[in-house]
């Protein structure tokens, strides 16, 4: 069975090693909300809702290989989007994942519409092959 909450600041360094068990190269900042999904007592799935220069942005969105397919991703963001409630929130996902964000209300924003250093930050990881996009929540594009 699975379960999907907040971790608690205790819980940051379980964060910690869990995203570097999965390759994700990004450290914590330890001022950003971790909601994590749980399988009994194991961490198996973790997302990052941090605030940069203002503004909400989704972050580390990571599944464990043997837990993905289960339907955990969505439930973790649709747990962020409830914690977001109708703020505006941005994230910068692959081409392929454009249809799992969506269902939570992400849009494709063009990034001459978005806060300089998002849009800075794709053009950054767009220059270093990855296939990214910038995605927003915004309060105009909830159905």
């Amino acid at each position: 069975m699975y379960h999907i909450e907040s971790l608690r600041p205790d819980h940051t360094a379980l964060a910690a090693d869990f995203y570097r068990q999965i390759g994700y190269r990004h450290m914590l900042t330890g001022d950003e909300r971790l909601i994590g999904a749980w399988s009994d007592n194991r961490l198996v799935g973790c997302v990052r809702l941090c605030q940069e220069q203002g503004e909400s942005v989704l972050r580390g969105m990571q599944i464990l290989p043997a837990y993905q397919r289960q339907g955990l991703g969505t439930r973790l963001l649709l747990a962020l989007t409830q914690a977001v409630g109708d703020q505006p929130c941005y994230c910068v996902p692959y081409h392929h994942l454009h249809g799992f964000y969506h269902q939570a209300g992400f849009r494709v924003l063009p990034l001459d519409q978005a806060p300089g250093f998002l849009s800075e930050r794709v053009l950054r990881y767009r220059h270093d092959g990855l296939p990214v996009d910038l995605m927003a929540r915004l309060p105009s594009y909830t159905d």
